[in-house]
């Protein structure tokens, strides 16, 4: 499911094994114009119960991972993001914060732009109580199935500039 591609070629992937019902992230190197056996990456990406579209920097600095049942997890699926290492490490996943993530709703797909400014991702959210009407009426509800922020999915995107500030300094 929902391959990413990086500049020199290798994808990332995410597979289910032998009938299971999770998905692992994978990535197929691309070596001398065929693609290599595909290697399931370690825990820090494959992390949490379940994982769903990660997206891969096309530099391979970072991959967000879209995953359900994380200890510090803010309700449902959330975005968290791993940094790769020289050596082709990896490091903790980082939880993406209140920026992307809600403790109502959840999130399946996310990607950023080839120059790095924006972040899109989708996200199901609730309307905030606020923004929903004080008597209920057929028109809201006829209204209700097109509008944002209905409990179905939406696209939304933010400024990418503070995934730089999630990195770990060394």
């Amino acid at each position: 499911f929902y391959p990413s591609l990086t500049k020199d070629g290798t994808i990332y992937f995410n597979r289910r094994q032998n009938g299971e019902r999770v998905e692992y992230i994978y990535r197929s190197r691309l070596v001398d114009g065929v693609y290599q056996t595909a290697e399931k990456l370690p825990e820090q990406v494959n992390c949490g119960a379940n994982r769903f579209n990660a997206f891969i920097a096309p530099d391979e600095s970072f991959i967000i991972v879209p995953t359900i049942g994380m200890k510090d997890g803010m309700g449902g699926v959330d975005y968290y993001i791993v940094f790769r290492n020289e050596g082709d490490t990896w490091q903790e996943p980082i939880n993406m914060g209140p920026s992307i993530n809600t403790a109502v709703g959840t999130g399946w797909s996310a990607s950023v732009t080839p120059d790095q400014k924006y972040l899109f991702f989708m996200a199901s959210r609730e309307m905030p109580k606020e923004n929903q009407p004080k008597e209920l009426s057929t028109n809201f509800f006829e209204n209700l199935l097109t509008m944002p922020q209905n409990g179905s999915a939406d696209i939304y995107w933010i400024d990418a500039k503070f995934i730089e500030d999630l990195k770990p300094k060394n």
